[in-house]
């Protein structure tokens, strides 16, 4: 992981997701999912159908204005090189399965940028924008195990046995397990 020449690592910044930012996080989305999902039996073109909505036209146009009017609760950020959108977080205090939990959404970094801790940047920054009395969940592909072995072994989640089996278009089955991390109360 990381890089191997000796130039220095660019300043990362962690701000705010601004209407402005919205075709950047598009554009490092369909990098990030294509790195992460097309394995096994997943295709890419399970995975261009599976987030055609996020990547059209339209879903452009809505991530737009989820940026613009945030629900209550949710917290958009970016990890930027200079201009460049490098990473992306979206956590909200409000579980739709569960209220008394928080979710992790989504968390997204640039595949050519893993392994400089932006990641984990984005994820200490949101931290701060959570309810501390309330259980953190997050759900994963169950065969990103990168991601998994980071969110277990430093970032204190665990998972929790539930699994969410998604059907993709050439027949794959998408599975996902959740993982959540115990309120840091106390």
């Amino acid at each position: 992981m990381g890089r191997d020449n000796m130039e220095p690592i660019a300043q990362i910044e962690i701000v705010p997701a601004t209407p402005s930012n919205a075709k950047g996080i598009q554009d490092l989305m369909r990098e990030s999912v294509m790195a992460t999902y097309v394995k096994d039996d997943v295709t890419e073109d399970d995975v261009m159908d599976y987030y055609k909505g996020e990547q059209s036209p339209e879903g452009l146009e809505k991530l737009t204005k989820e940026l613009t009017e945030p629900e209550a609760g949710v917290t958009n950020l970016v990890a930027k090189d200079k201009s460049r959108v490098v990473g992306y977080c979206s956590v909200s205090k409000m579980n739709p399965d569960n209220p008394d939990q928080n979710l992790l959404t989504r968390i997204h970094v640039l595949p050519s940028r893993k392994g400089e801790r932006i990641g984990k940047s984005l994820w200490e920054k949101a931290q701060t924008a959570l309810d501390q009395n309330k259980d953190t969940v997050l759900w994963v592909v169950e065969n990103n195990t990168s991601s998994i072995d980071v969110y277990e072994q430093h970032w204190g989640f665990a998972k929790t046995g539930k699994r969410k089996e998604k059907p993709m278009k050439s027949g794959a089955i998408r599975k996902e397990i959740e993982m959540v991390r115990q309120a840091q109360t106390g």
